[in-house]
């Protein structure tokens, strides 16, 4: 957008690695704090938020928002009379997106979201992490091994935990401080294992800790046999990827079951019984050295052609507001934006 000219301004979230990826890409962000982990904090955050957003855009005056949290741009853009792109992959935040969507232009989320939204709703092929991860935007750089001290070839494991912190995670608790101990030390047996944390690190995982830049993630998750976690955006990546990958979580989504449909992510409840399942699915793909070459023909048989949905958005950005009322349009068809 801005190599063609236009004028951005960025919102982000204290959180990391956000600020971290932002700094390494060279992007200005206006920060909006830390946000509050409680259901009455996230309330009144919902207010200073809003309110700031206003106030800076309007001196700012944009044509369009676009965003992944509606709660933060669907009222500043109605205030002052601009459009609102909204995208999500995430149904578990339900409540929130039937509340906002008659105020926003246009919604966008993946073919495989389970929701529908109305008129205003458009499901693209693929996922959303394929506006960064499609062919054309993303090649991996093996010099990311070297950082995590794995020799090229060496099977490795990512291990992710999350904080559990977002409106859409509330009433869900993950994994016991044990079950992540039981899991590392199981998987250690068959591979490297590196851990990743949202949170604190606990005490017994620290020397599993790894510290590449989080803008190189993409790269580890290319090269890493296994991924098992919480996350169920890196899931989604460590599938597309070609990476094997145990998600444990009580989330209902979409683009996950699609993803475990096909055979590239094995999704667990937190309960129990449930944990001790992914505990031993993780272990047969530990030992299974074939599973990145049989990732690869599933994905060469499903994902041929890749819709580039940095380009979509560029796109009907730039083309406000007669791209809205196309894309909307019975004869549209996204081809000219898959290869």
């Amino acid at each position: 957008m801005t190599d063609n000219g236009h004028e951005i301004m960025c919102f982000a979230r204290e959180r990391y690695p956000i600020q971290e990826l932002l700094n390494a890409y060279g992007i200005e962000a206006i920060n909006r704090g830390r946000g509050s982990n409680s259901l009455y904090g996230k309330a009144l955050n919902f207010f200073r938020v809003n309110w700031l957003v206003y106030r800076l855009s309007k001196k700012f005056s944009p044509d369009v928002f676009v965003s992944f949290s509606w709660i933060y741009t669907t009222f500043p853009a109605i205030l002052l009379g601009a459009m609102s792109i909204c995208l999500t992959d995430t149904e578990t935040a339900s409540p929130l997106l039937y509340i906002f969507k008659p105020f926003v232009d246009l919604i966008l989320t993946p073919e495989h979201f389970k929701l529908s939204l109305g008129k205003k709703h458009i499901r693209f092929p693929g996922t959303m992490d394929m506006a960064y991860l499609h062919p054309t935007r993303f090649s991996p750089d093996e010099s990311v091994l070297e950082e995590l001290g794995v020799t090229k070839g060496e099977k490795f494991a990512i291990v992710r935990f999350v904080s559990w912190n977002a409106i859409h995670d509330v009433g869900s608790k993950g994994l016991s401080i044990e079950n992540k101990t039981r899991i590392v030390k199981d998987l250690s047996k068959y591979l490297k294992v590196i851990v990743s944390t949202e949170g604190e690190m606990p005490e017994q995982l620290v020397e599993y800790q790894y510290s590449v830049s989080p803008h190189v993630i993409h790269d580890v998750l290319f090269y890493a046999h296994l991924l098992f976690g919480e996350s169920g955006t890196m899931s989604t990546e460590a599938a597309i990827l070609g990476t094997s990958a145990v998600f444990v979580n009580n989330a209902s989504l979409g683009c996950l079951e699609y993803f475990s449909r096909l055979g590239l992510i094995s999704i667990y409840s937190d309960r129990k019984d449930d944990i001790e399942k992914a505990a031993i699915r993780a272990v047969e793909i530990a030992m299974n050295d074939s599973a990145k070459k049989e990732n690869a023909l599933i994905i060469k048989d499903n994902f041929m052609r890749m819709l580039d949905i940095t380009g979509l958005l560029v796109w009907i950005i730039e083309n406000c507001p007669q791209s809205l009322n196309e894309i909307k349009g019975a004869l549209w068809d996204f081809d000219r934006f898959i290869f």
